[in-house]
Protein backbone atom coordinates (compact mmCIF):
# COMPACT_ATOMS: atom_id res chain seq x y z
CA UNK A 1 0.00 0.00 0.00
CA UNK A 2 1.43 3.23 -1.13
CA UNK A 3 2.18 6.42 1.71
CA UNK A 4 -0.88 8.49 -0.18
CA UNK A 5 -3.54 5.47 0.08
CA UNK A 6 -2.54 5.05 3.45
CA UNK A 7 -3.43 8.39 4.57
CA UNK A 8 -6.32 8.51 2.58
CA UNK A 9 -7.99 5.81 4.09
CA UNK A 10 -6.99 7.12 7.58
CA UNK A 11 -7.85 10.79 6.81
CA UNK A 12 -10.36 10.62 4.15
CA UNK A 13 -10.80 14.19 2.85
CA UNK A 14 -14.50 14.06 2.49
CA UNK A 15 -16.31 17.09 2.49
CA UNK A 16 -19.83 16.08 2.45
CA UNK A 17 -19.28 13.37 4.78
CA UNK A 18 -17.59 15.80 6.73
CA UNK A 19 -20.39 18.16 7.28
CA UNK A 20 -23.02 14.70 7.75
CA UNK A 21 -21.01 13.74 10.44
CA UNK A 22 -20.97 17.43 12.09
CA UNK A 23 -24.99 17.30 11.23
CA UNK A 24 -24.59 16.21 15.02
CA UNK A 25 -23.13 18.56 17.30
CA UNK A 26 -20.98 17.36 19.95
CA UNK A 27 -23.50 18.20 22.83
CA UNK A 28 -26.01 15.67 20.96
CA UNK A 29 -23.23 13.25 20.02
CA UNK A 30 -24.04 9.55 20.90
CA UNK A 31 -21.02 8.33 22.85
CA UNK A 32 -20.69 4.22 23.25
CA UNK A 33 -21.63 3.30 26.34
CA UNK A 34 -17.98 1.61 27.55
CA UNK A 35 -17.31 5.23 28.10
CA UNK A 36 -19.63 5.77 31.10
CA UNK A 37 -16.47 4.79 32.79
CA UNK A 38 -14.39 8.06 34.62
CA UNK A 39 -11.06 7.16 32.98
CA UNK A 40 -12.74 8.28 29.66
CA UNK A 41 -13.28 11.47 30.30
CA UNK A 42 -9.19 12.13 30.01
CA UNK A 43 -9.43 12.91 26.37
CA UNK A 44 -11.17 16.38 26.97
CA UNK A 45 -9.86 17.59 29.80
CA UNK A 46 -6.25 18.58 28.31
CA UNK A 47 -8.16 20.74 25.61
CA UNK A 48 -10.21 22.32 28.47
CA UNK A 49 -6.60 22.63 30.44
CA UNK A 50 -5.16 23.85 27.17
CA UNK A 51 -8.14 26.80 26.77
CA UNK A 52 -7.14 27.77 30.55
CA UNK A 53 -3.32 28.04 29.37
CA UNK A 54 -3.56 30.40 26.64
CA UNK A 55 -6.37 32.30 28.59
CA UNK A 56 -3.90 33.00 31.45
CA UNK A 57 -1.03 32.89 29.54
CA UNK A 58 -2.38 36.18 27.71
CA UNK A 59 -3.11 37.80 30.43
CA UNK A 60 1.15 37.01 31.85
CA UNK A 61 2.26 38.62 28.78
CA UNK A 62 1.04 41.94 29.89
CA UNK A 63 3.34 42.04 32.40
CA UNK A 64 6.10 40.00 32.06
CA UNK A 65 9.13 41.70 30.35
CA UNK A 66 11.62 38.80 28.40
CA UNK A 67 14.73 40.58 29.45
CA UNK A 68 17.73 38.90 31.90
CA UNK A 69 17.27 42.21 34.12
CA UNK A 70 13.62 41.69 34.29
CA UNK A 71 12.12 38.66 33.90
CA UNK A 72 12.39 37.63 37.45
CA UNK A 73 11.49 40.71 38.57
CA UNK A 74 8.66 41.06 36.46
CA UNK A 75 7.86 37.51 37.59
CA UNK A 76 7.80 38.78 41.26
CA UNK A 77 5.66 41.63 40.65
CA UNK A 78 2.92 39.68 39.29
CA UNK A 79 3.05 37.34 41.89
CA UNK A 80 3.39 39.94 44.76
CA UNK A 81 2.06 43.26 43.51
CA UNK A 82 -0.29 42.95 40.54
CA UNK A 83 -4.59 41.89 41.79
CA UNK A 84 -5.04 38.46 41.64
CA UNK A 85 -1.78 37.87 39.85
CA UNK A 86 -0.24 34.68 41.69
CA UNK A 87 -3.64 33.42 40.93
CA UNK A 88 -3.40 34.45 37.39
CA UNK A 89 0.29 32.74 37.45
CA UNK A 90 -0.69 29.24 39.68
CA UNK A 91 -3.37 28.29 37.20
CA UNK A 92 -1.11 28.87 34.60
CA UNK A 93 2.28 27.15 36.07
CA UNK A 94 0.03 24.05 37.98
CA UNK A 95 -2.38 23.81 34.76
CA UNK A 96 1.10 22.99 32.40
CA UNK A 97 1.84 19.86 34.68
CA UNK A 98 -1.85 19.20 35.25
CA UNK A 99 -1.65 18.81 31.36
CA UNK A 100 0.88 16.97 30.81
CA UNK A 101 -0.51 14.64 33.83
CA UNK A 102 -3.98 14.45 31.71
CA UNK A 103 -2.08 13.69 28.57
CA UNK A 104 0.01 11.01 30.32
CA UNK A 105 -3.31 9.45 31.49
CA UNK A 106 -5.51 9.75 28.10
CA UNK A 107 -2.29 8.26 26.12
CA UNK A 108 -2.32 5.06 28.80
CA UNK A 109 -6.43 4.57 27.74
CA UNK A 110 -5.76 5.00 24.35
CA UNK A 111 -2.67 2.33 24.52
CA UNK A 112 -4.23 -0.50 26.81
CA UNK A 113 -7.87 -0.12 24.84
CA UNK A 114 -6.11 -0.45 21.64
CA UNK A 115 -7.74 2.61 20.38
CA UNK A 116 -4.59 3.34 18.16
CA UNK A 117 -5.16 0.78 15.61
CA UNK A 118 -6.30 0.58 11.86
CA UNK A 119 -7.72 3.00 10.87
CA UNK A 120 -6.36 5.50 13.77
CA UNK A 121 -2.76 4.98 13.72
CA UNK A 122 -2.10 8.62 12.65
CA UNK A 123 -4.46 10.31 15.29
CA UNK A 124 -2.46 8.10 17.45
CA UNK A 125 0.70 9.70 16.04
CA UNK A 126 -1.00 13.12 16.18
CA UNK A 127 -1.39 12.75 19.93
CA UNK A 128 2.24 11.72 20.50
CA UNK A 129 3.07 14.98 18.46
CA UNK A 130 0.81 17.20 20.80
CA UNK A 131 2.25 15.20 24.46
CA UNK A 132 5.92 16.48 22.85
CA UNK A 133 4.49 20.10 21.74
CA UNK A 134 3.13 20.39 25.54
CA UNK A 135 6.51 18.78 27.13
CA UNK A 136 8.31 21.87 25.19
CA UNK A 137 5.51 24.17 26.13
CA UNK A 138 6.40 23.78 29.74
CA UNK A 139 10.24 23.52 29.24
CA UNK A 140 10.84 26.88 27.69
CA UNK A 141 7.85 28.28 29.90
CA UNK A 142 9.99 27.09 33.02
CA UNK A 143 13.17 28.67 31.70
CA UNK A 144 11.31 32.25 31.70
CA UNK A 145 11.38 32.88 35.23
CA UNK A 146 15.41 33.18 34.85
CA UNK A 147 15.92 32.42 38.54
CA UNK A 148 18.75 30.28 39.23
CA UNK A 149 16.84 27.11 39.21
CA UNK A 150 15.28 27.79 36.04
CA UNK A 151 18.82 29.17 34.34
CA UNK A 152 20.37 25.88 35.32
CA UNK A 153 17.32 23.69 33.98
CA UNK A 154 17.79 25.70 30.48
CA UNK A 155 21.73 25.15 30.60
CA UNK A 156 20.78 20.96 31.33
CA UNK A 157 17.91 20.89 29.01
CA UNK A 158 19.36 22.16 26.23
CA UNK A 159 22.43 20.15 26.63
CA UNK A 160 20.95 16.94 26.34
CA UNK A 161 20.28 18.07 22.70
CA UNK A 162 23.89 18.36 21.73
CA UNK A 163 23.87 14.49 22.51
CA UNK A 164 21.57 14.68 19.09
CA UNK A 165 23.48 12.64 16.75
CA UNK A 166 24.73 15.04 13.21
CA UNK A 167 22.44 18.05 14.55
CA UNK A 168 23.06 18.17 18.19
CA UNK A 169 25.09 21.35 18.23
CA UNK A 170 22.92 22.89 15.61
CA UNK A 171 20.02 22.42 17.68
CA UNK A 172 22.28 23.84 20.80
CA UNK A 173 23.28 27.06 19.06
CA UNK A 174 19.63 27.10 17.76
CA UNK A 175 18.36 27.36 21.16
CA UNK A 176 20.75 29.15 22.89
CA UNK A 177 21.52 31.53 20.18
CA UNK A 178 25.34 30.81 21.47
CA UNK A 179 27.40 28.41 22.77
CA UNK A 180 25.83 29.91 26.40
CA UNK A 181 22.87 30.37 28.18
CA UNK A 182 22.39 34.07 27.75
CA UNK A 183 20.30 36.95 27.30
CA UNK A 184 19.89 35.47 23.67
CA UNK A 185 18.32 32.63 25.09
CA UNK A 186 15.86 34.12 27.30
CA UNK A 187 14.46 35.83 23.89
CA UNK A 188 14.49 32.68 21.76
CA UNK A 189 12.95 31.21 24.09
CA UNK A 190 9.78 33.22 24.83
CA UNK A 191 9.67 33.49 20.79
CA UNK A 192 9.47 30.02 20.85
CA UNK A 193 7.13 29.64 24.35
CA UNK A 194 4.51 32.93 22.70
CA UNK A 195 4.81 32.66 19.17
CA UNK A 196 6.12 29.27 17.75
CA UNK A 197 4.13 26.52 19.98
CA UNK A 198 0.72 28.48 20.28
CA UNK A 199 -0.01 28.37 16.61
CA UNK A 200 1.37 24.44 16.13
CA UNK A 201 -0.33 23.06 18.57
CA UNK A 202 -3.69 24.51 18.16
CA UNK A 203 -3.21 23.13 14.41
CA UNK A 204 -2.34 19.68 15.79
CA UNK A 205 -5.26 19.42 17.93
CA UNK A 206 -7.76 20.85 15.30
CA UNK A 207 -6.60 17.97 13.00
CA UNK A 208 -6.58 15.18 16.07
CA UNK A 209 -10.44 16.09 16.61
CA UNK A 210 -11.28 16.62 12.95
CA UNK A 211 -10.16 12.68 12.56
CA UNK A 212 -11.65 11.44 15.40
CA UNK A 213 -14.68 12.92 13.84
CA UNK A 214 -14.58 10.94 11.02
CA UNK A 215 -13.50 7.61 12.50
CA UNK A 216 -15.77 7.98 15.27
CA UNK A 217 -14.83 6.94 18.84
CA UNK A 218 -13.35 3.37 19.48
CA UNK A 219 -15.05 0.66 20.90
CA UNK A 220 -13.32 -1.97 22.70
CA UNK A 221 -14.47 -5.52 22.67
CA UNK A 222 -15.72 -6.84 26.53
CA UNK A 223 -17.60 -4.17 26.82
CA UNK A 224 -21.23 -3.53 26.48
CA UNK A 225 -22.79 -2.10 23.09
CA UNK A 226 -25.13 0.82 23.01
CA UNK A 227 -25.10 4.32 22.97
CA UNK A 228 -25.89 7.40 25.35
CA UNK A 229 -26.08 11.06 25.16
CA UNK A 230 -23.04 13.28 25.65
CA UNK A 231 -25.08 15.59 27.63
CA UNK A 232 -25.64 15.98 30.49
CA UNK A 233 -23.89 12.61 31.98
CA UNK A 234 -20.23 12.60 30.29
CA UNK A 235 -20.32 16.30 29.68
CA UNK A 236 -20.60 16.79 33.53
CA UNK A 237 -18.29 14.07 34.21
CA UNK A 238 -15.65 16.39 31.95
CA UNK A 239 -16.21 19.28 34.04
CA UNK A 240 -15.37 17.77 37.32
CA UNK A 241 -12.64 15.77 36.17
CA UNK A 242 -11.44 19.00 34.67
CA UNK A 243 -12.11 21.25 37.93
CA UNK A 244 -10.60 18.39 39.96
CA UNK A 245 -7.31 18.61 38.39
CA UNK A 246 -6.18 21.86 38.75
CA UNK A 247 -7.60 21.30 42.91
CA UNK A 248 -4.86 18.73 42.80
CA UNK A 249 -2.06 20.78 41.69
CA UNK A 250 -2.89 23.50 44.70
Amino acid sequence: MSVKNWLKERFPIDYNKFIEINENIFIKEPIPNHMKKWFYCTGATPLILLSLQIVTGILLTFYFVPSPEMAYESVRHITEDVRLGFWIRGLHRWGSSMMIITLLLHMTRVFFTRAYQKPRELNWIIGVVLFLLTLAFSFTGYSLTYNQLSYWATTVGTNMFKQVPFIGHWALVFLRGGEEVTANTLTRFFTIHVGLLPPLILLFVAVHIIILRIHGVSEPEGFEKGHYAFYPHHFYKIIIVTLFAPALGF
